[in-house]
């Protein structure tokens, strides 16, 4: 084995360096299966779901009660990756009769990524700077924001705000108290096989050693020392793990957001949630690291700046979802939302639900279930890759093979994620054989 680093901090080592020019310099292609087994690919079947789009369009739906008439709604999406969750939510607003009430502001870390969102036409059947506005965003430095060209943006007036697995990926260190209630911090050092590559799944190959050094925070970050009374506070409210992670990064992102919204603003997270007894520091997606969300820090935060919250974790695929409420007001109203969205009925889980047990049915006799299923998935996802996929191997089955082509190429032109040869290789095999043939 050979060493690649020496002894640094957590959030000093070379985990952050290559996730951040993993997302920087690739763009949507770290959601893309192109090349790569599905370990490598950066999660997102979950929150790229219709369902998932239109259960935060009815909060937004909502919150237009109480928005001035003429004055638009600005919907901010951090990391928007391939524009899938943007386009959904677009066409939610468009059929819930918004659309001409709200901003959508597409953003992006990576300037590549956002210049292909644009160049995939994902959102051609709506118009930019009006219905929309792509904009170049780090949300650790608000204050360089700009828009496509290149030009100062001012993020202000911000309604709502929707981060799918952001926090996650944003700088945090790993902590842990000792006896005599000193707080340490994780070190690592890394090693690798002296024939390893730096390929696009290098994290993967690396092995470390970790080593426990006391943390003295006046050597610290700002944002470190900026929250570090919060982080004391959340020590105090969670006893049940051995170290803690110190998500720094994502406090200043909620503070920066804040500071840029209205007074009746809301924020919409979702992330994955801390899985007990996991064996994982971190989970790796291609060149890219991520963190379970730590609750006992967001509630210590949220409690510091006198705003509320409402929270659940989904226990079934599992999921985080948090919305923050800048007017603690509007509790009661979103707690309603809320329990109807994802705890009375949940149809971005439905939707994962459907595709799978709709993807089991293999046998001809399964055909009459297989409908019931599919009309059932077409009512609440009606418009995705996936979703058309199915239907074309429904038809396919039926031995109606020209209605199976048909569809199978309206999920061609749903593909933005260019993951339908990794999703449907064999059936598409099957159409350009049966083609060549004909």
């Amino acid at each position: 084995m050979k060493r690649v680093q020496n002894w640094l901090p957590y959030n000093e080592s070379l985990l952050f360096d290559y996730s951040d020019a993993y997302f920087r310099e690739s763009g949507k292609t770290v959601f893309s299966s192109a090349g790569k087994t599905s370990k490598d690919i950066v999660p997102n079947a979950m929150t790229n779901s219709k369902a998932h789009a239109r259960s935060f369009a009815n909060f937004v739906k909502d919150s237009l009660e109480n928005h001035p008439q003429g004055e638009k709604f600005r919907v901010l999406e951090i990391g928007s990756g391939a524009g899938v969750f943007a386009r959904n939510f677009l066409i939610c607003a468009r059929e819930m009769n918004f659309l001409d009430r709200i901003e959508y502001l597409v953003t992006e870390y990576s300037r590549v990524g956002l210049e292909q969102i644009k160049e995939s036409e994902i959102l051609k059947d709506f118009e930019e700077n009006s219905n929309y506005r792509f904009v170049h965003l780090d949300i650790l430095n608000p204050q360089n924001t700009q828009d496509l060209s290149g030009k100062p943006f001012k993020l202000e007036n911000l309604s709502a705000t929707v981060l799918n697995y952001i926090l996650c990926v944003l700088p945090l260190t790993v902590l842990r108290m000792s006896k005599g209630d000193k707080l340490q911090q994780m070190h690592l050092r890394f090693k690798q096989a002296e024939d390893c590559k730096e390929d696009s799944a290098y994290l993967k190959h690396l092995s470390y050693d970790e080593d426990w050094k006391g943390y003295l925070i006046n050597n610290e970050s700002d944002p470190e020392k900026k929250y570090y009374n919060i982080l004391l506070q959340s020590l105090n409210n969670n006893s049940k793990k051995n170290y803690n992670y110190y998500s720094y990064g994502s406090l200043q992102a909620l503070d920066n957001i804040l500071n840029c919204s209205n007074d009746n603003a809301f924020i919409f997270i979702a992330e994955m949630p801390d899985v007990k007894n996991s064996p994982n520091l971190y989970q790796v997606y291609g060149n890219s690291i991520a963190h379970p969300f730590n609750y006992s820090l967001y509630k210590s935060f949220v409690e510091s700046q006198n705003i509320k919250s409402v929270f659940s974790i989904d226990n079934y695929y599992p999921l985080v979802r948090m919305y923050i409420l800048k007017n603690p007001l509007q509790d009661n109203r979103f707690i309603n939302r809320f329990k109807k969205e994802y705890l009375e009925k949940n149809d971005s889980n439905l939707i994962i639900d459907l595709r799978h047990a709709i993807d089991q049915l293999n046998s001809k006799h399964s055909i009459t279930l297989m409908k019931n299923l599919l009309n059932r998935l077409i009512e609440i996802d009606d418009d995705s890759c996936e979703t058309k996929l199915l239907q074309a191997r429904y038809y396919f089955m039926q031995e109606d093979l020209d209605q199976a082509r048909l569809v199978f190429k309206d999920a061609e032109g749903l593909d933005y994620l260019n993951n339908l040869d990794f999703e449907a290789s064999e059936l598409k095999k099957i159409f350009e054989k049966s083609y060549e043939q004909a």
